[in-house]
């Protein structure tokens, strides 16, 4: 199993990247549907890819979204290595719509400014997602690596990332944080330890005016 990533990549230690992008695409799949949409992502995404790759994740909390298909990896070196034949991208599209409606139009384009990642992932595959409104982007991006370096304990190789929306931010939303976990209860464990140390209470003072627009939980089905 490919070494696990936090929405979009994969690091070891901490690290910065602002060379990555992201392409969200939600989904609402019918009731019952389910298994037949993850074997149909199997079939065709399962290539080698020139950087990156894609996710299917499964969405909780938000209204009208069950999964979306997560496009990762270096904009100058984008997609699989090999083409797919003439009419395969339609032909998938139109499978996929027969599985899933009506399907949201919040599709959003992202790129990875802040990455955190340990070096045991693969059972870290539960995510909590904040958007957020951030005033000034500088101050917040500073303020969330210094406590994201300082809490490394904490996180205990667990993924953390701050995101960009370049396109498609839902409800205004301009940056998202996510954090991943085993499950819902351990990120919230977490979650806890880091709010009560005393790093957390200097990143509130330097990161600025941001405002919290909606959080969800996303869980990784399948990935290559």
């Amino acid at each position: 199993m490919k070494n696990y990533i936090i929405v979009l990549l994969a690091l070891i230690s901490y690290s910065v990247s602002a060379q990555n992008v992201a392409r969200v695409y939600n989904q609402n799949v019918e009731r019952g549907k389910a298994g037949d949409v993850v074997n149909l992502f199997n079939n065709f995404f399962d290539v080698e890819y020139k950087s990156g790759g894609v996710m299917l994740q499964s969405v909780s909390f938000r209204n009208d979204i069950t999964h979306r298909i997560v496009f990762y990896g270096d904009p100058s070196n984008w997609g699989p290595v090999e083409d797919k034949p003439d009419g395969a991208w339609d032909n998938f599209l139109g499978q996929l719509y027969s599985l899933t409606y009506p399907n949201p139009q919040d599709n959003a384009l992202l790129s990875i400014l802040s990455w955190s990642s340990g070096d045991d992932n693969e059972e870290y595959n539960t995510g909590k997602i904040w958007d957020i409104k951030v005033d000034n982007p500088a101050k917040m991006k500073a303020a969330f690596d210094e406590l994201t370096e300082k809490n490394q304990d904490i996180l205990d190789g667990r993924s953390v990332g701050l995101i960009q929306y370049d396109a498609g931010g839902p409800d205004g939303a301009t940056h998202s944080i996510i954090l991943y976990g085993k499950s819902m209860n351990d990120i919230t464990l977490k979650e806890r330890e880091i709010r009560s140390a005393k790093q957390f209470s200097e990143y509130l003072s330097k990161r600025g005016n941001v405002e919290y627009l909606k959080t969800y939980i996303i869980n990784i089905v399948s990935r290559f």
